[in-house]
């Protein structure tokens, strides 16, 4: 229903102009090449790009969790708006606490001109624009320019010579992987006549799957392809393929390795998500993850591209309060699935001021701007603190106890909760630090020589495997989002990859003791870097409140992880001394107790009311409410990680 499509896209591109293309933010240093992520050469500086990379499994959050992060908006004409009402949008998408907008890139508008003419001022200028607020877009690849379908068709007819779309797909992936644009679908609602002309065909929109995500990965390995998301249909002749059957035949005509995700739109209105009909896309994915699972793709989410509950006068609208309501209880129902991926809300405003077309009136906004309940509803959903990974710690680990990471890249559980594939492996030099996706599904791992393993649903953005370090790495972090990493040296170098973006190091700074450990702040917008005698370096938005570096230890600081709210954070001592600052509270610590061996890292419930320090040796020792922690034993351990 992303498909509203504004009239006269040719002339809107040459209304916009050509535009300059942004360059991606990067910290000091000369860039290299290492995989696809641009990197510095030296400790000290940082590797980054200026928005995302995308996670295998980024939505399957906690309710303790921040789900800004997994839900997003549809933004039907975001690249043709002016750029008052431009910003207008993209403020309000950042105000909710959402960052993500799904927006088309019509091939059929940047390339209108000819083969291989293209005109990215439009893009461009959406781009620089989203990045400028922390906007991650999910860009729509479709539709046909006139040049490549019959006379008298629409640019929803499908191409004449399919390869001319995965050229565009890769000039496209080229110009904006380098400015973090990573994630890309593949059409809109390719199981329906609307969009897929003259007719549905599983086995031709598979070819054009097949060509276009493989150009896309030709100049991005770490691309993020989903398939266009599948309408709410019946099998009906020349019209439309049920979204199940669409799918099955996506993974028969070979589709299955050129996608990352399984796009749907899980649309149940007027109905509730869960109300259990086979025509009800939403209860449905059950069976669509069921199908993924019978070729292999088990472990691949399903991102909800669209859904929304339309407000009017129309016979399928709601209430305006029934239309929030329903909007709080699919994020709810969305979450507890295991395999769920980005979820995206359509629309950010009604299209018309028409209230009796339902698709028109589907936004958050009304057509005079305006909010409705809803706005509000998902806005208080989308904000609030979300537990960060931590080289040397962590916070928000689950009650029943942290996970346990190996100088061998093992990894333990100590909670009874599963955890990813991951394995003792040969390695250059031991593991060093850890993070976790925000499904819980993946775990990254970290080399001292910032060789980068990545286990479950943890994609690979990058390391600094093939860089000269001037001094080891001694840990990471995730982004709030999942979509990137930090790095940090012992010198307090930083290297930054995905959506990481560099706020400052101390690579250039003398320290008095090495650095051992960071953590980032519940908005992602910046971090502590901690060094062994507690001296703390505050970057971004990340506030000082106060540290031990003037303080005499009787041992040296291993870990730090900061508390829910953010604006405080607990550091620990190899003698499991704790040491609390801003609004973390104490629960007690191992300072006074006879130790089996030296206290690693301390990872912080979900509450912010309890944590545990755990071991070298796999004893962890549990505070507040952090619930009991069954010991390892057998390996080195070097980290924990929230559950």
């Amino acid at each position: 229903m992303l498909g509203r499509r504004i009239a006269a896209f040719a002339a809107v591109v040459v209304a916009l102009g050509g535009g300059a293309v942004v360059s991606a933010g990067a910290g000091t240093g000369p860039l290299v090449r290492v995989v696809t992520v641009p990197a510095t050469a030296t400790s000290g500086a940082s590797a980054s790009t200026s928005a995302s990379q995308i996670p295998t499994q980024a939505g399957s959050t906690q309710t303790a969790q921040t789900i800004g992060s997994s839900v997003g908006f549809n933004g039907t004409s975001a690249m043709w708006l002016n750029d008052t009402d431009l910003a207008r949008e993209l403020n309000g998408v950042a105000a909710t606490g959402s960052h993500w907008l799904r927006v088309d890139f019509p091939w059929s508008a940047l390339e209108s001109a000819g083969r291989g003419r293209y005109s990215w001022g439009p893009s461009d200028r959406l781009v620089a624009a989203a990045n400028a607020r922390g906007i991650h877009l999910l860009a729509i690849a479709g539709y046909t320019p006139a040049w490549n379908r019959p006379a008298g068709t629409t640019d929803h007819y499908q191409p004449t010579d399919a390869t001319a779309f995965a050229e565009f797909v890769r000039a496209a992936a080229q110009r904006y992987a380098p400015l973090g644009l990573h994630a890309w679908e593949i059409w809109n609602e390719p199981n329906m006549r609307d969009f897929w002309q003259p007719s549905p065909d599983v086995a031709r929109y598979t070819q054009l799957l097949r060509l276009g995500s493989a150009a896309i990965h030709s100049v991005d390995s770490g691309a993020y392809v989903v398939s266009g998301g599948a309408a709410p249909a019946t099998d009906v002749a020349g019209y439309s393929v049920a979204p199940n059957e669409f799918v099955s035949g996506i993974y028969a005509n070979g589709g299955g390795p050129y996608l990352q995700a399984v796009g749907l739109h899980p649309y149940s209105f007027p109905y509730a998500p869960m109300t259990a009909a086979t025509w009800n896309t939403f209860y449905m994915a059950t069976q669509t993850h069921a199908i993924m699972t019978a070729h292999g793709d088990g472990a691949k989410l399903i991102w909800g591209t669209e859904i929304g509950w339309a407000t009017g006068t129309g016979a399928k609208a709601v209430s305006e309060a029934t239309q929030a309501a329903m909007a709080a209880a699919a994020i709810a129902a969305w979450n507890r699935f295991p395999f769920a991926g980005n979820l995206f809300w359509y629309n950010w405003k009604d299209l018309s001021a028409d209230r009796t077309q339902i698709f028109d009136n589907l936004g958050v906004l009304r057509y005079d701007g305006s909010a409705k309940p809803v706005l509000g509803v998902l806005s208080s959903l989308l904000h609030g603190p979300a537990p960060h990974n931590t080289g040397g710690g962590s916070s928000g680990a689950a009650a029943g106890g942290p996970w346990l990471v190996g100088a061998d890249a093992r990894l333990f559980s100590t909670g009874g909760t599963a955890v990813p594939a991951h394995g003792g492996l040969p390695l250059n030099q031991p593991i060093t630090g850890s993070a976790r996706t925000p499904s819980a599904h993946g775990v990254w791992m970290v080399a001292g020589d910032g060789g980068i393993f990545a286990f479950g649903d943890a994609p690979f953005y990058g390391s600094t495997g093939n860089i000269h370090l001037n001094r080891p790495i001694v840990g990471m972090a995730a982004t709030r989002t999942g979509h990137g990493y930090w790095l940090v040296a012992s010198d307090g170098g930083i290297f930054s990859y995905g959506d990481a973006h560099f706020y400052g190091s101390t690579g250039g700074i003398h320290l008095n003791r090495p650095i051992v450990g960071m953590a980032t702040t519940p908005t992602g917008h910046g971090y502590w870097l901690v060094a062994s005698d507690g001296g703390i370096f505050s970057y971004g938005d990340a506030a000082f409140y106060g540290s031990t570096g003037a303080i005499h230890l009787n041992r040296p600081i291993v870990g730090i992880a900061h508390s829910r709210s953010g604006h405080g954070y607990w550091m620990v001592a190899s003698d499991g001394g704790i040491f609390t600052f801003g609004d973390a509270s104490f629960h007690g610590s191992a300072g006074g107790t006879p130790l089996a061996s030296s206290i690693v890292g301390v990872a912080a419930t979900a509450t912010g009311q309890g944590y545990w320090l755990a071991e070298a040796g796999g004893t962890v020792h549990s505070y507040g409410d952090a619930g009991y922690a069954n010991p390892v034993t057998g390996a080195r351990i070097v980290d924990e990680l929230q559950a």
